[in-house]
């Protein structure tokens, strides 16, 4: 039980040191947000292909962006966020707020 929590603990001091790197932060803003679209799809009922005849795209682009192999613009991401129905295009990033 006691190995446990070393390597936890050990662990939670590598999360806090990568905290101070930007590379940290935009990593888990982009899960935050993609998560956000993968939500609003499902609820919506919309498929990568309803999402890229919206924004006039090949569905193999929306899956590249949904899977993270694309570091996008804010203009595609506002286009994106616009086309699974958010009524604002800005999305929110809860991460790191205190």
């Amino acid at each position: 039980m006691k190995k446990k929590l070393v390597r936890k603990t050990v662990f939670m001091e590598i999360i806090e040191m990568e905290k101070v790197k930007p590379e940290y932060w935009i990593a888990a803003s982009q899960i935050e947000l993609m998560e956000q679209i993968y939500c609003r799809m499902e609820k919506s009922g919309l498929s990568q292909s309803d999402v890229a005849r919206k924004m006039g795209v090949d569905r193999t682009y929306i899956s590249r962006i949904l899977g993270g192999n694309v570091n996008i613009t804010l203009e595609t991401l506002v286009k994106l966020s616009m086309a699974v129905g958010f009524k604002r295009p800005v999305l929110r990033i809860g991460i790191g707020r205190q």
